[in-house]
């Protein structure tokens, strides 16, 4: 009784997702699907004979299955790897909020109009508004991201701002979302899209401390960032992210001549960039965030031990600027950073460095939310003397850890 149970649901999941596929087939092909001509069209472009086509969709032999290769055929056509993947995707979808669902098909003409005319929403407060308002729906988690993947792949503009200047700093090691950048990185036309992807690939990685699955050589990044140099000027956030990924290259290979010659020829580099005091001071921050993780505590404080008045002047500045900030960082990032650093070398923490609920407010929040709680948490256990509120803290440490899979900071708890 129970098998015969069993059967007759897999069967009626099988038939929606049939449904599912047929009618994405048909959005795909763009025009009706019911002629002669049609079915030779569809013939030419999927290599189905259009007996196996018209008995699919039912013109013949309505109630005879087509074979899961044939299935697994039309789902290539409409952009998917073979049928186990297009019903696994569809049961995904299940999950998503109703409401989540229906403003993430909305978001539909914002993004094709930005692929039309070449929207550039650093320049556009509209389009940053905008922005800023779709990306809290789509990083929501990760059946939200894929969904957008899903719906939006095809829109160039959508995807690399999504995912290469709003880059979620929670999702780099996990495995499904390291999947969708590296998708992209095949598919975009943008060098410098390629360069910052392999980068956060290679960067979750690192904070992964394991054998992440879609990870680039670092010959490919490298090759990527020589095509990117051809075509654009100095790029800060680029230079600073790409140099990270050198250095935690040379501290693999322990390397440590290679690692002290690219952080001498970067700081140089930036040092004689034409940046703003503000804006090196930033860049310093995000780079010294970085050498936390490779546990360059010494040179971190180095870098910061002069810059403790940033704070107020990143406070201070921060209404008169782009919502989205010069490189995406907000307050709390900011804050948990010198926290770490100080804390990591020893020193008191500094006054008014606490983090409140209010510094996650910003637009950016949620691009850093549990990146910065685990950086967070490992501060407080660090210069924490009650074994209670160690243990109580521990434990809150390992389920980001498990969540994010950023197992480096246990690496540096020891």
């Amino acid at each position: 009784m129970t098998k015969n149970i069993d059967t007759k649901s897999k069967n009626s999941i099988n038939s929606k997702a049939k449904s599912a596929l047929e009618k994405l087939i048909r959005e795909t092909y763009g025009k009706p699907i019911n002629s002669v001509n049609s079915f030779k069209e569809l013939s030419e472009t999927t290599q189905l004979s259009v007996q196996t086509l018209r008995r699919f969709f039912g013109k013949i032999e309505k109630n005879k299955n087509v074979s899961k290769s044939t299935l697994s055929i039309l789902c290539r056509y409409v952009g998917y790897a073979d049928w186990d993947s297009f019903v696994t995707e569809l049961n995904t979808e299940k999950k998503l909020d109703a409401k989540d669902k229906i403003y993430l098909e909305s978001m539909k003409p914002f993004f094709a109009s930005g692929e039309k005319y070449f929207v550039k929403y650093s320049k556009d407060t509209v389009s940053v508004d905008t922005l800023n308002a779709y990306v809290n729906v789509i990083y929501k988690n990760i059946e939200n991201i894929k969904y957008f993947h899903k719906l939006y792949k095809k829109y160039n503009w959508a995807c690399d701002y999504i995912y290469a200047w709003l880059p979620n700093y929670n999702y780099f090691g996990n495995t499904e979302f390291r999947k969708l950048l590296s998708e992209r990185v095949k598919s975009t036309p943008s060098k410098k899209v390629k360069l910052a992807l392999c980068n956060f690939l290679y960067f979750g990685e690192f904070l992964s401390a394991k054998k992440c699955q879609y990870t680039p050589d670092i010959s490919v990044i490298k090759k990527h960032y020589a095509a990117y140099k051809k075509e654009y000027p100095y790029m800060p956030y680029h230079e600073m992210r790409y140099t990270s990924i050198l250095l935690m290259d040379a501290k693999k290979e322990n390397n440590k001549e290679a690692f002290q010659e690219i952080l001498g020829n970067y700081l140089i580099q930036l040092e004689q960039a034409e940046l703003s005091e503000f804006n090196k001071i930033e860049i310093l921050i995000f780079f010294s965030n970085t050498l936390i993780w490779l546990e360059e505590f010494k040179l971190a404080y180095s870098l910061l031990k002069d810059k403790t008045s940033f704070i107020k002047d990143f406070i201070d500045q921060k209404p008169n600027k782009n919502p989205l900030h010069f490189y995406g960082i907000n307050l709390a990032f900011v804050k948990t950073t010198f926290l770490i650093t100080w804390v990591t070398n020893e020193l008191p923490p500094l006054k008014d460095f606490a983090l409140s609920d209010k510094d996650f407010k910003s637009p950016t929040g949620l691009l850093y939310k549990d990146y910065i709680r685990l950086m967070y948490l490992l501060a407080y256990i660090l210069k924490e003397t009650k074994s209670k509120e160690i243990e109580f803290s521990t434990q809150e440490l390992d389920k980001l850890v498990n969540k994010t899979g950023y197992k480096r900071a246990l690496n540096i708890l020891k």
